[in-house]
């Protein structure tokens, strides 16, 4: 089975520390027209790749997942490719929070050093990762074959996920 092949490439993924590639087919897997097919997909998977993509969503899904996730990357070693909204979303909260006590002192013109030191710090965690190359050598072919894939719609995809699974019922 073709899921079976990316259920693989997401281990081989997280192997090398290419968590941005773990997270981006682990939701693509989990898209609702490959998700509603699981009659003709997923109960065929074998225990042990249906538990793994168990353990992947609760590592990007639990109610600690942020926590986990944050705590994975401080132990990876580099080189290491993380997703970014790992980050991003620290800094949203950060300028949240910056906002609202801004609110509470009208008129002043205080810059709030805590603010950006946690900013600081998130930015020199993701340079971290930059500074260290994998240790391959890059496939042309690979490439190439990567950015001429065709951009497919999403009523087209639905349309072949219909194909193989008709809706239930219709409207």
């Amino acid at each position: 089975h073709r899921v079976g092949y990316f259920l693989e490439l997401m281990e081989k993924l997280e192997d090398i520390n290419d968590l941005c590639g773990v997270f981006d087919i682990f939701t693509g897997l989990k898209s609702l027209q490959i998700w509603r097919l699981k009659d003709q997909i997923w109960s065929k998977l074998s225990k042990k790749k249906l538990s793994y993509m168990q353990k992947i969503h609760d590592f990007f899904f639990s109610g600690a997942a942020m926590h986990t996730v944050k705590k994975e990357l401080r132990l990876k070693t580099t080189p290491c490719v993380p997703h970014i909204s790992f980050y991003t979303s620290d800094m949203f909260n950060y300028m949240d929070e910056y906002n609202r006590k801004q609110k509470k002192v009208k008129n002043t013109k205080l810059i709030n050093m805590d603010l950006c030191s946690k900013m600081a710090e998130r930015l020199s965690s993701i340079k971290r990762y930059q500074q260290v190359n994998f240790p391959f050598e890059p496939s042309y072919d690979i490439l190439n074959l990567l950015t001429n894939i065709p951009n497919i719609e999403e009523s087209q995809i639905d349309e072949l996920s219909y194909k193989i699974k008709p809706p239930a019922f219709e409207l």
